[in-house]
């Protein structure tokens, strides 16, 4: 197995890509298992008959799939014996959950322009996350990679404005935070 590279996260459909063609092939196949020590194979496909030499050997869907597996390659040659290669990776099909902290819906800030304000969010995810973008007025503004999760913002303009934030793990799943609307008033 080439790609996925062992220990990566994976969501949604994954192409494997490797070899399987050894003198005398009969047929391999790709099975996932729970865990680091699989107990139970959950087979991927079909059997194939077609030699693979650094190509598609299948597309995995893995919906409904969270957590730490074992994906197997399972070659078999004329004679009956058989090759293994096996790789852990992480499947995350569950995107961030994120909460605006501040500021509160409503609120109304009082500052000059070049005063600032704090945009504050809680992310959680259920193996971590990769960034958060903050966006102020539908223009990203500034983006974290480690918590705390927060900026600030300089009050450049006053009046009506929205904030919210897209947080995406290390999957690459996406989640869109609610839009928080605020004032920022001058003195």
């Amino acid at each position: 197995i080439t790609t996925p590279a062992p220990f990566s996260y994976l969501r949604d459909a994954v192409v494997v890509r490797g070899y399987a063609n050894p003198v005398n092939f009969d047929y391999y196949r790709l099975q996932y298992g729970g865990g680091l020590n699989p107990t139970r194979w959950v087979q991927i496909g079909d059997d194939s008959s077609k030699q693979v030499r650094g190509g598609t050997l299948v597309r995995w869907k893995t919906d409904g799939l969270n957590g730490l597996y074992t994906l197997q390659l399972v070659v078999v040659d004329d004679d009956g014996h058989i090759s293994t290669h096996a790789i852990h990776v992480t499947v995350d099909n569950q995107p961030p959950e994120i909460e605006i902290l501040l500021p509160e819906t409503g609120q109304v800030l009082r500052g000059t322009s070049t005063q600032q304000m704090v945009i504050e969010v809680e992310v959680s995810d259920n193996f971590g996350v990769e960034r958060v973008e903050f966006y102020v007025d539908g223009r990203k503004v500034e983006t974290v990679t480690a918590p705390p999760y927060s900026i600030r913002w300089r009050m450049v303009t006053a009046g009506e404005h929205e904030v919210y934030v897209h947080a995406i793990d290390f999957a690459g799943n996406v989640a869109e935070s609610d839009q928080v609307l605020f004032i920022v008033e001058r003195p």
